[in-house]
């Protein structure tokens, strides 16, 4: 495509792939066309028996239509299913479907366009419309004279780890909700509110169309006495399902705690009047399974899917049936509450008996009794808790939002909820769940307050764990994101110039002097030298981070020490100037030479790379019977306040260094090195003006050691 179809914010791109000849990037000189066709031939050899799918695309246009498509692997076809003629001149787009992440896509585009390299995930689509993960990572292709051209995209396969994510989080949300409805449908006295609470939360967790449970009446027909619905679905509240719906076979099946899941209800056998009803309420699948009270049919809860046929997992059936279990079991704790209610002394004995931490307060809201559960758990008398005596039991953080709820909630006779910290009879404070529910009367006037405490420290721990580990996932794919970027980009420097050379030797070098010769040889040395670094200093901070940095003082020369460094920074800089300062009379220290010297270069390459050409660097060393200071002065552009106190974290580096190269791990391993002698970094900078480091590390004089 010619430069002036080329948008013009965008570097002028040379001429398209044919799409004949996928991997052609920019011409050949014609004295190299032999050599450099073997080259070609041998990456393309790479390429196509690659396991990951490439992609090959022109530079533009980065808006609508997009670029397109010059080249695809045969691992493309593998995977999507698309021959490379049916995608040679299309777009990606066509890869792109329903669930494909608009705001993941967005920043592919911003990517294009600024030229940046990107790794991201997200979902694409084979030819036969079927979803598959990819991890797609898209870098930007430059010719001879450094125009973008084309981008590269490797796209790797990863629906099988996303599955297993995603079954993961799905099971670990199974247990939570789990947890979660158990204890409200235990903590609820109105069989109302068990049952509503339960469909609610099934048809959420399983995202179905229509949860509902019916009641067996005396005379064997069901009644359908709660249901949750998604919105446009009809509803079945209220219907009854005569004796020809609901067969004495099918009641006998039920009661033997059998479950019925229906994927499809066109294929399925049940009776024919049965379906009728069904397809009448719109039900595709259908998954029913017994609520027992005592061993005895008390109803069903079913599940509808309403717009397709839908397979039944077999967690989703366990749970399920779990669930219809705690309800039974709720059921039961409702009949006897409510049976219990009709008589002050029954309940007192029944409550007494009950496993939860009970309370009641009369009209006046003040606290009147408290059952044998709370009191074994206290470990006080019931004297002892009437009145305002409970308050002592509870945290002091927690006292004063436990009574402004309780308060406004006696004001307007309303139930309320709550958790707070209540002291266990051996004196520590153990997370309750503290609820509480009005009574009235027959005739409708207030009788006080009823409630439970129910003892949630593991689940309040069970959560603080699982934050506290979503959180170390989070950081980690933050440091794996941002390593990624950082190696792709600050190697692709020196291997660009590696390469660079090498093909100019290759194919000049016969008609260069030895002089110049020696030029393109030391730009790879010092780029090699560059790269190794690099890995050094990543290795470095592995090791540190892995507790594997060893700490191994010698004796030796300190002052001779400064000064061969002093020297060599020196040597290697011919722009700055690097004076020593040494103001210490102890002639030799007991430290690890090692880890001292890569602190001290580190921060004098810092100076010099901040500083301005013909700037002064100033290293100062001065010391006391107990410690030794090193301080590194500059004149740079200094550090900006808001970023000194991120200085010493991984791949960070300040908001001010512009096109100054660096990696951002320089500072972190310093810190790492300086703790692990036992000492301490401190910074003090001023943007424009200058910076100063100062190490200091603790000094074992010669004199303490025998020996010496």
């Amino acid at each position: 495509m010619s430069s002036e179809s080329t948008d013009a914010s965008l570097p002028p791109a040379a001429t398209n792939l044919p799409l004949k000849a996928p991997l052609q990037f920019c011409s050949i000189p014609e004295v190299a066309h032999q050599q450099q066709q073997e080259r070609l031939r041998l990456l393309e050899s790479v390429v196509v028996h690659a396991n990951d799918s490439v992609i090959i695309t022109e530079a533009d246009p980065i808006q609508s239509p997009g670029p397109r498509i010059l080249y695809v692997n045969d691992a493309f076809t593998r995977v999507t299913g698309y021959r490379a003629e049916e995608v040679l001149g299309k777009t990606p787009r066509i890869l792109h479907g329903p669930k494909t992440d608009r705001a993941t896509l967005a920043k592919i585009r911003l990517a294009l366009q600024t030229w940046q390299p990107i790794l991201v995930e997200l979902v694409n689509y084979r030819k036969d419309r079927s979803e598959f993960w990819v991890e797609l990572s898209i870098v930007p292709v430059a010719d001879s004279t450094g125009w973008y051209t084309h981008w590269v995209a490797i796209q790797r396969d990863i629906t099988e780890r996303k599955l297993a994510e995603e079954e993961f989080r799905r099971q670990h949300l199974r247990r939570q909700v789990f947890a979660d409805i158990t204890l409200k449908i235990r903590q609820s006295l109105q069989l109302e509110d068990i049952l509503q609470t339960t469909v609610d939360e099934i048809r959420q967790l399983l995202d179905a169309d229509r949860v509902l449970i019916h009641n067996l009446q005396p005379d064997n027909t069901t009644w359908i006495v709660t249901e949750s619905l998604q919105t446009g679905i009809p509803s079945l509240l209220g219907q009854t399902l005569p004796l020809e719906l609901f067969p004495a076979e099918q009641r006998i099946f039920f009661n033997q705690g059998q479950v019925r899941v229906v994927p499809n209800l066109d294929t399925d056998e049940a009776p024919s009047q049965l379906k009728e009803f069904l397809q009448h309420f719109q039900v595709k699948a259908r998954l029913v399974v017994p609520i027992l009270q005592r061993d005895q049919l008390w109803g069903l809860l079913a599940v509808h899917q309403c717009t397709q046929p839908h397979q039944w997992l077999q967690a989703d059936i366990e749970l399920l049936q779990q669930l219809a279990d705690q309800v039974g079991i709720a059921l039961s704790q409702s009949q006897l509450l409510a049976a219990a209610l009709e008589s002050e002394q029954r309940f007192r004995a029944m409550a007494n008996s009950a496993p939860v931490l009970l309370w009641m307060a009369d009209i006046d809201g003040q606290l009147n009794f408290f059952n044998q559960s709370w009191l074994t758990f206290t470990g006080r008398t019931l004297k002892q808790e009437l009145g305002q005596g409970w308050a002592e039991g509870v945290h002091a953080d927690d006292y004063q939002y436990l009574i402004d709820t309780y308060s406004s909630a006696f004001q307007l006779r309303q139930s309320f909820q709550i958790e707070n910290r209540l002291r266990r009879a051996d004196g520590k404070y153990r997370w309750v769940l503290n609820t509480g529910t009005p009574r009235f009367h027959p005739d409708g006037s207030f009788a006080g307050y009823i409630g439970s405490c129910v003892d949630i420290s593991d689940r309040k721990q069970a959560e603080l764990k699982l934050l506290r580990a979503l959180e170390q996932e989070k950081e980690l794919n933050e440091l794996k994101s941002r390593f990624i970027s950082m190696t792709s980009h600050e190697f692709r420097t020196p291997l660009s110039t590696i390469l660079a050379s090498s093909e100019l030797l290759e194919y000049y070098s016969h008609l260069w002097s030895d002089t110049e010769k020696q030029e393109h040889l030391k730009t790879i040395q010092i780029a090699v030298q560059h790269m190794i670094k690099m890995l050094d200093e990543v290795l470095m901070l592995g090791s540190a981070e892995a507790g594997k940095l060893s700490y191994r003082p010698t004796w030796f020369d300190l002052e001779g020490f400064c000064h061969t460094l002093v020297t060599q920074i020196q040597l290697s800089s011919t722009h700055h100037l690097v004076n020593l300062s040494f103001n210490c009379l102890m002639p030799k220290a007991y430290m690890d030479e090692k880890l001292l010297r890569h602190v001290l270069n580190n921060l004098l390459s810092n100076a010099i790379k901040y500083s301005p050409v013909g700037g002064v660097v100033l290293m100062e060393v001065s010391c006391d019977e107990q410690q030794m200071v090193f301080s590194v002065k500059d004149q740079g552009i200094g550090i900006p306040s808001a970023d000194q106190c991120r200085l010493f974290e991984t791949f960070h580096r300040a908001a001010n260094v512009g096109t100054i190269p660096g990696t951002g791990l320089g500072l972190a391993i310093v810190k790492q090195c300086v703790d692990v002698m036992g000492g301490r970094i401190t910074v003090a900078s001023e943007v424009d003006v200058g910076t100063e480091f100062r190490v200091t590390l603790p000094l074992i004089s010669s004199h303490l050691l025998p020996g010496v």
